[in-house]
């Protein structure tokens, strides 16, 4: 899927992985993931995967790229956290920690 989603710029939801052709579906498997989307993002693809059953492809939120790219490589950030409002609070949904860190 990353191919295909890199070149159509088209997302890609994967809602059954035992059932899939992924190459890597058993280390999927392995971790309990049960759903994978893939979307185009930046100059490549992002993957990310639940094991939650997600009945279909969650929204990603937009990320502020140019400003983490920033943070990274002029302000020497070792890592980033994307807060995002859950109900009427804010949570982690996701983060990055640099090799340099």
């Amino acid at each position: 899927p990353v191919a295909s989603v890199y070149k159509s710029k088209e997302p890609f939801f994967v809602k059954d992985i035992p059932a899939s052709s992924l190459k890597r579906k058993d280390l999927a498997v392995k971790y309990g993931i049960k759903r994978i989307c893939f979307i185009p993002f930046e100059a490549g693809v992002l993957e990310f995967g639940t094991a939650d059953p997600w009945q279909e492809m969650p929204k990603c939120p937009l990320i502020p790229k140019a400003d983490l790219r920033s943070g990274f490589e002029n302000l020497g950030a070792s890592y980033a956290m994307f807060w995002a409002r859950q109900g009427g609070d804010f949570e982690v949904v996701a983060d990055y920690v640099s090799d340099a860190s």
